[in-house]
């Protein structure tokens, strides 16, 4: 799920997964989640910001913090 968010966070988002027993839980911070966030960020929105903030786990009480950016490449750090 992604949601704008406020302060320094441009999104907030979560990732939810089964375990092995089939019971579903959430990642707290999740970088290939947030990867693709960015790539359809980029992507669908020629415009968008080419350096950004998710954060992620906060509905966990963990701070995940991860940052997005583009380079001149097209490439996402």
């Amino acid at each position: 799920a992604i949601a704008p968010s406020s302060g320094l966070f441009t999104y907030e988002v979560r990732a939810f997964c089964r375990d092995a027993s089939g019971v579903v839980i959430e990642d707290p911070v999740t970088g290939s989640l947030a990867a693709g966030v960015a790539r359809h960020l980029f992507s669908s929105q020629p415009n968008h910001a080419k350096q950004f903030m998710i954060c992620q786990g906060r509905a966990l009480g963990r701070r995940g913090e991860v940052h997005i950016s583009q380079d001149e490449k097209g490439v996402i750090w």
